[in-house]
């Protein structure tokens, strides 16, 4: 079977993940000034024994957290090294992804490395140990486990997590637009493949919700798939912790929690992170205080549409052009955007509520999202029709 094949054969279940993408954030020349930095100072919260710990503090823990590193079995053996970096699979703005053997427990790991110039950048370096820090708090099947934090040789902080073998999908997406000739029962059964995918990732970011965690880089090229089902949310880099649950029944769920640091900064609007086709009008115009669960709903909702269309939801083109439609965007109707292909009315209504521009007219967060895409396969009154209607 050809890797094109492999691409196009989604998953008949889901539970498990390669990160192979490192998405990283634009730099001003200050990084202390940035929207990003005071993003997270302002966040950072105590958690456990580093309670209180500023940046500075909590890395000069980590030195006792070094763990031996070799590029060969023969040379672990020698320094008794715990990890053996085989290859490098994945790289960034920020940082790298490697593959390495943990010799303690015998198993092949994904290593991720912020790059050893940027460690005096004390914006990226919050950034990635926040990454390291709310990734790890999310117990969640659509969430790659994180398995240990600590620095390299070259003093830079990496955190080794769970190795993700498959395919990103927007791989699965673009093979199958490849194909010239599709038939339509071919194509009923692709869409509900995807579509049984996008229950799991709405799922997952349910969860994420709960725990007060915002992803803010939902993109196709973030959803990996396996081919025992497996999905996974990746890279969390730009993940923010938001004030308070949106939903009474999570109050029972923990929040998620980072390191404080002794700068204590209000945030700055006007500073665009993420990815421009995939972001909410908010996101796009850079209010930062305005980002919250319904942010997030957004960009699911242009991933439906994607998955229910076979088409981006924007438009590909000039990042400040992207932007700018973005910011002046209607709701986006799957059928009107293709007439030519059978939509369910049900999914026509879900895609209108989860990128209404206005988000009091979206659904308050992932959990409600997930819950409609239930009721499309199981039968049902969708939330959707409720909120449209007001």
């Amino acid at each position: 079977m050809s890797a094109e094949d492999r691409a196009t054969r989604l998953p008949e279940q889901t539970d498990e993940f390669l990160p192979v993408q490192d998405v990283g954030t634009k730099e001003a020349a200050d990084p202390a000034a940035t929207t990003e930095f005071r993003d997270v100072m302002r966040q950072m919260a105590s958690v456990d024994d580093i309670a209180g710990r500023s940046v500075d503090e909590y890395m000069e823990m980590l030195r006792d957290r070094r763990p031996a590193f070799a590029f060969d079995e023969r040379e672990a053996a020698a320094k008794r090294a715990r990890y053996v970096v085989k290859r490098e699979v994945g790289r960034g703005s920020i940082g790298t992804i490697c593959l390495a053997r943990d010799m303690y427990l015998n198993r092949d790991v994904a290593i991720k490395a912020l790059r050893a110039d940027l460690i005096q950048k004390k914006g990226r370096l919050a950034r990635f140990l926040s990454e390291a820090q709310i990734t790890s708090q999310l117990d969640h099947p659509a969430v790659v486990p994180v398995y240990d934090i600590g620095l390299m040789p070259d003093d830079a902080p990496f955190f080794s997590m769970k190795l993700i073998r498959g395919h990103t999908l927007g791989a699965h997406i673009a093979a199958f637009r490849k194909q010239k000739r599709i038939a339509r029962k071919t194509l009923r059964q692709f869409r509900t493949r995807l579509l049984r995918i996008f229950t799991r990732i709405c799922q997952g970011m349910a969860y994420a919700h709960a725990k007060r965690v915002i992803h803010r880089d939902l993109k196709p090229e973030n959803i990996m798939t396996g081919e025992f089902g497996q999905v996974h949310i990746m890279d969390w880099g730009l993940a923010k912790i938001v004030g308070s649950p949106m939903r009474e029944e999570s109050l029972d769920v923990d929040p998620v929690q980072t390191i404080r640091s002794e700068l204590e900064i209000q945030t700055m609007d006007g500073v665009v992170a993420g990815t421009p086709a995939y972001m909410s009008p908010e996101q796009a115009r850079g209010d930062s205080d305005f980002l919250n669960y319904r942010s997030d709903v957004f960009t699911l909702g242009l991933i439906l549409v994607e998955l229910v269309t076979l088409q981006r939801a924007i438009p590909a083109g000039n990042p400040d052009s992207v932007i700018e439609r973005v910011r002046n965007t209607a709701a986006i109707s799957p059928r009107i955007l293709r007439p030519d292909i059978d939509i369910p009315l049900q999914l026509d209504a879900i895609c209108l509520c989860a990128t209404a521009p206005d988000p009091k007219n979206r659904y308050p967060s992932a959990y409600d999202l997930w819950q409609d895409m239930r009721t499309y396969f199981e039968g049902g009154d969708l939330i959707a029709d409720s909120l449209i209607e007001h």
